[in-house]
């Protein structure tokens, strides 16, 4: 049985509380998931307004698609097609998809179902209601003369090139003028494909897209669409203009059988044949092993294996009588290398000796194992080493440090004038008082020594970040003519500021013992 769905504008739709474009009728028991992918599936763009009067060129989009909704595959054929005005006065269009499953695929194939009068939904009026379910019309198409092909291109034979692309797998475009039938042209396509193969072709009559989880393999684009020049971008596409096609095209048998409506099997993909051993040599796909009747693919204590059996097996086919040892999925090298006393010179075939010596085996495992010690043994002793060096540098610095801190005091006590520095001092100012008889003595200038520190350190003061630091004396000299110019700055300024308050206060003086004068004059002439 089928599921069907309708979808247009109405004011009033299935579902509560729905209208304009919404479901109006459906199968009851529909999936909404299934339901969902229908009204995506329900897309149509208008080529001409609906009043216009090319309206009636608005092309019908005939299509049936493969799509898995729920882990379940469902066939699915739509007919969309504009629809007038609806209700609100605006542009409307029909469509009504059918649902079915693999089993209840016509034999004729899917185009031939489209074209079939009654199935489809030609208007919509009335309320939104429930649909019963009904079976699907069943007939056979077998190939015929592919005449609308012939009617509208001149030549049939092109819709054996179509048929023969389809079959290569390449993605199939037939660019038409609105107006032109592309149902019919689908139908002849389809039809000269053996039966087996007509439901694996999807299509579109009026392709503009189509959700992501469904495929679309035959599509007819109007000319001049944007669907059209995407068409030629490609080089993997097979694309067939109705309005640019030449005159002829060359014989091929795909050609033929459109032309005399005779599909022969050599046309289509055949599976090569079986390789066979056979005299020490293998046989090529399309070579026919010769017939076997010695004793070698026979066991020699096995009266029921005869040698039909033995041919039947290396021509491909299922011997008609088994011995109750052998399986019906073997092939002919399997059963000939299932007997130890035949010589199978094939080397896909796996013999029992190389495939059940455990010893092999171990062999193999005890060569990754050692393989993944040595490995692993590398990596720790340089990962050892390299953390070794590590500590040994780090201690090497760490005593370099040490030494540094214990050579700084040292050096800061020779220039303090204690020590030995305080002797050698001693000794100079022994030899400076001899030489010049200057009667100052030792202790004076020790004393001095030590007074001028402290008046340093005392002077000393750790920089607050507002006066700058100068690292040597260059720097800081600049630095204190900066810091004199700043404050010679600041009192111009001050200065200025006084003598213009003042300059501002002797105005107002002025001003003032002006009008008072004025007062005064004013007073006199008054009385």
């Amino acid at each position: 049985m089928i599921q069907e769905l309708v979808y247009t504008s109405a004011p009033r739709g299935l579902k509560a509380g729905s209208k304009g474009f919404c479901t109006v009728a459906s199968t009851a028991g529909m999936a909404t998931n299934l339901a969902g992918l229908l009204e995506r599936l329900s897309g149509y763009r208008h080529l001409f307004p609906p009043q216009s009067a090319e309206a009636v060129n608005n092309p019908i989009n005939f299509s049936y698609v493969i799509a898995s909704v729920g882990g379940k595959s469902y066939s699915i054929t739509s007919r969309i097609v504009d629809a007038g005005l609806d209700y609100s006065k605006r542009s409307n269009k029909l469509a009504h998809h059918i649902v079915f499953g693999p089993s209840d695929r016509p034999e004729a194939g899917p185009a031939w179902l489209l074209g079939q009068p009654g199935l489809f939904q030609e208007g919509w009026q009335g309320d939104p209601r429930k649909l019963n379910p009904r079976p699907l019309p069943s007939g056979s198409s077998p190939p015929r003369i592919c005449q609308h092909w012939g009617q509208v291109t001149g030549d049939p034979g092109w819709a054996g090139e179509m048929a023969q692309a389809i079959l290569q797998g390449r993605t199939c475009y037939l660019v038409f003028s609105p107006g032109q039938n592309v149902l019919a042209l689908f139908q002849e396509v389809i039809g000269l494909l053996p039966t087996t193969k007509r439901w694996d072709v999807t299509f579109s009559t009026f392709f503009t897209g189509v959700p992501p989880q469904t495929t679309c393999l035959l599509r007819g684009v109007a000319a001049g669409s944007q669907e059209a020049k995407a068409a030629l971008r490609s080089p993997k596409n097979f694309v067939l203009d109705l309005g640019k096609l030449p005159v002829a095209i060359g014989d091929g048998p795909w050609v033929e059988a459109a032309r005399t409506g005779l599909t022969q099997s050599s046309l289509l993909p055949q599976n090569p044949a079986p390789r066979v051993p056979a005299s020490g040599r293998t046989a090529g796909p399309a070579a026919v092993p010769p017939p076997v009747s010695d004793q070698r693919l026979k066991p020699k204590d096995d009266p029921t294996f005869s040698d039909a059996s033995v041919n039947e097996y290396l021509m491909g086919e299922t011997p008609s009588s088994l011995p109750p040892q052998i399986n019906r999925g073997q092939t002919a090298a399997e059963l000939a290398g299932s007997y130890p006393q035949n010589e199978v010179r094939d080397h896909s075939i796996i013999t029992s000796t190389n495939r059940d010596n455990p010893w092999k085996i171990i062999a193999i495992a005890a060569v990754i194992v050692l393989l993944l010690v040595s490995v692993g043994g590398v990596l720790f002793l340089s990962t050892f080493y390299i953390g070794k060096n590590e500590i040994a540098e780090t201690k090497n610095n760490e005593g370099e440090e040490s030494s540094t801190d214990e050579d700084g005091p040292s050096d800061n006590g020779n220039g303090s004038g204690s020590g030995t520095g305080g002797d050698d001092d001693e000794d100079s100012d022994d030899e400076d008082s001899d030489d010049d008889d200057s009667g100052d003595s030792d202790d004076g200038e020790s004393s001095d020594e030590e007074k001028t520190e402290e008046e340093e350190s005392e002077n000393y003061a750790e920089p607050t970040g507002d006066e700058p630091i100068a690292d040597d004396a260059a720097d800081k000299a600049a630095a204190d003519k900066a810091e004199l110019d700043f404050k010679k700055a600041e009192e111009n300024i001050k200065a200025a500021d006084e003598r213009f308050a003042k300059s501002k206060i002797e105005e107002y003086d002025d001003m003032k013992k002006e009008y008072n004068k004025g007062e005064l004059s004013a007073d006199s002439r008054a009385r």
